[in-house]
């Protein structure tokens, strides 16, 4: 059958959405749940396409699913289609933040999630109460995520997304480290020698499965610390309390906690990397006016964060439960 003679009146156009779903999760589960449908929906979708291309599309080999060859080829032209589908649709169409229902996928760090996604959850509430946000920690392959479709955004540190230019991105906000101890620990003064940075036991971080930049970079520097408990980025500050222990924190994320944590900060005795949180995403959602609604709050959100995280430096060393 050539393709001018395929009878598209036969076809349920929808089906090529099941298809682009199961491609991207290469599981009936989880296209299930990135299409908000049951199991059982997303299995009868699977039937249909495998009598409509006379391919198993998915085939079980020991606790995996494998795709065929054809379904494999199938794949890139058919999201090709649908983002010009979407994108045909997403300029004639408006969107309604407080009607619309829909879910988002986003990955991000603990951190981020702490500093950004938090304060914008509290905004979806009333200003859009129908959208939902699915976050989920990155793994190994940080982007891999954005090239398979399983997610919609994308925020991550610049220097873990070498391969950030093959997607739309723009740096979201920029951070800076900072060192935290707790509020009551004598030996934390309004200012920080190298030689007390150096001696003063040290909680050192990694964010999420990347190494710390402050490490790499004191490491170069030839800075050497007596570094007693390693300990996730987000978690380090809560490590503090009734402790001399002192950590490199983000300024941001130490005004986020400051209602958790009672903190002193000071500026480190040497230079520190910034920390700037790039967004990113995919041609597939760049035109579609919910996802530029999305990342329009975020940017917002970010702005807002940045602002309140340095609106008191003057005080930076008076950071406390009850701030």
């Amino acid at each position: 059958m050539t393709a001018e003679s395929f009878d598209l009146r036969r076809v349920d156009l929808n089906l090529l959405v099941a298809f682009d779903a199961l491609m991207a999760e290469r599981s009936v589960t989880g296209a299930a749940i990135r299409m908000s449908v049951t199991q059982s929906a997303m299995s009868a979708s699977l039937a249909r396409l495998r009598a409509l291309l006379d391919d198993p599309v998915l085939e079980r080999s020991g606790r995996r699913m494998l795709v065929t060859p054809l379904a494999e080829a199938m794949t890139g032209r058919v999201r090709e289609i649908l983002d010009e589908v979407r994108s045909v649709l997403a300029a004639r169409s408006g969107f309604d933040p407080a009607r619309d229902r829909r879910s988002y996928t986003v990955t991000a760090s603990d951190y981020e999630a702490t500093a950004i996604l938090h304060p914008l959850l509290a905004r979806l509430a009333t200003e859009a109460p129908g959208i939902q946000l699915r976050i989920q920690p990155p793994d190994h392959d940080v982007g891999g995520g954005l090239e398979r479709d399983q997610v919609d955004l994308l925020l991550a540190p610049k220097e873990v997304l070498p391969g950030v230019g093959g997607f739309h991105h723009e740096i979201l906000y920029t951070d800076h480290h900072v060192v935290a101890a707790d509020a009551d620990n004598a030996r934390f003064g309004e200012s920080l020698s190298l030689e007390e940075f150096c001696t003063m036991p040290h909680v050192v971080t990694h964010l999420d499965l990347h190494p710390s930049l402050v490490d790499a970079h004191l490491e170069r520097l030839g800075v050497a610390r007596d570094v007693q408990v390693t300990a996730g980025f987000l978690l380090a500050p809560f490590l503090l309390k009734g402790t001399s222990l002192i950590t490199v924190t983000s300024r941001l994320l130490a005004h986020r906690l400051s209602r958790s944590v009672g903190l002193k900060l000071a500026e480190a005795p040497v230079e520190l990397p910034p920390l700037s949180t790039v967004m990113a995403w995919t041609g597939r959602t760049h035109a579609d006016p919910g996802h530029q609604w999305l990342r329009a709050r975020l940017r917002e959100v970010a702005q807002d964060a940045v602002r309140f995280g340095h609106a008191r430096p003057e005080h930076m060393n008076e950071i406390d439960a009850d701030a």
